[in-house]
């Protein structure tokens, strides 16, 4: 009785925007407290290892190398910033989308040390001292970034709030998406996916000999060494038990059949060259010439990754 009262009151309360707007808000808070704390300029962290940001390219197994990280980071106690995954949420902006003007109120967020920032899909201006932290990008070919980003827009990535702002955008970009075949996809983000790269290279590459850069197709050729390189690069002081906690958990996690409804749904390199059209690979490999020269991807991402590990 007391419990379907309590049921009851919590529906009428919600069917009240002011109040349904304060218990989100307060909902937000609770889940992103840290990220919360950071923006108002009061979570204090005492840990001294130098702060890491990870930056990525959608796509490129962001999410996982994430919990890689993190399970690493907490381990050596430093916490954890979900800036993005904040903003995916909120009215908050994503910050690789402001000016280094606009991210000028929030350059406080970023703390020099103690903090596993990201990830985040594109570079960030503005941030103060760059070349003090440990910066992890982690790149993929976007022949097949696109690919994966077709299916993931079109099926399975998950909506943000529907309370933030972000919900609109991304239903409609999910609708429209769903209209196109998976080349008129690709051709048409093309360029978007080129400007992520370069804005990487002018604003980071070319400037912090700090940064480190690596590949989904070495994490999925040869994982193990692929974290033993990042583990090192990181500073990271990982027990055995979790070192093959990690290992064990990525060879349980590749999938044994594609599901187009699944985040994880393939992960294959060079899946690109069964979904698409000759004349679409064609296409994509003028667009993206400079990129795949860059990170190196040319003449085929799996021949040219085996041969650099």
């Amino acid at each position: 009785m007391l419990r379907t009262l309590k049921s009851k009151v919590a529906l009428f309360l919600k069917n009240i925007p002011s109040v349904d707007r304060y218990l989100h808000n307060r909902y937000q808070r609770k889940r992103f407290n840290t990220e919360y704390r950071l923006i108002k300029g009061t979570h204090q962290n005492d840990n001294k290892h130098p702060s890491i940001i990870y930056f990525s390219v959608n796509k490129a197994a962001t999410q996982y190398v994430k919990s890689i990280l993190q399970r690493c980071g907490v381990e050596n106690r430093m916490v954890p910033v979900g800036i993005h995954e904040y903003a995916f949420n909120t009215n908050f902006p994503y910050l690789d989308l402001l000016s280094a003007k606009q991210m000028g109120k929030y350059k406080h967020i970023f703390k020099e040390t103690g903090y596993l920032y990201g990830p985040f899909g594109g570079m960030i201006e503005g941030i103060p001292n760059l070349d003090r932290y440990k910066i992890v990008l982690v790149t993929r070919d976007p022949r097949d970034l696109l690919v994966s980003e077709y299916y993931s827009v079109a099926y399975s990535h998950v909506a943000p709030s529907m309370k933030g702002n972000k919900y609109d955008v991304f239903k409609t970009k999910r609708s429209r998406t769903r209209e196109l075949s998976i080349d008129e996809y690709v051709i048409s983000e093309s360029g978007r996916i080129c400007d992520i790269f370069a804005r990487y290279q002018s604003l980071l590459l070319d400037h912090f000999a700090n940064a480190y850069v690596t590949t989904y197709e070495y994490m999925v050729f040869d994982f193990e060494a692929w974290l033993a390189d990042l583990i090192l690069y990181c500073e990271f002081d990982v027990s055995p038990s979790v070192l093959e906690f990690l290992i064990t958990e990525n060879m349980h996690k590749k999938p044994k059949k594609e599901d187009i409804h699944k985040h994880n749904r393939k992960g294959q390199p060079g899946d690109y060259k069964e979904k698409l059209k000759p004349e679409t690979i064609q296409r994509l490999n003028e667009t993206f010439n400079p990129i795949l020269t860059r990170y190196h991807y040319n003449p085929s991402s799996m021949d040219q990754e085996a041969a650099n590990h």
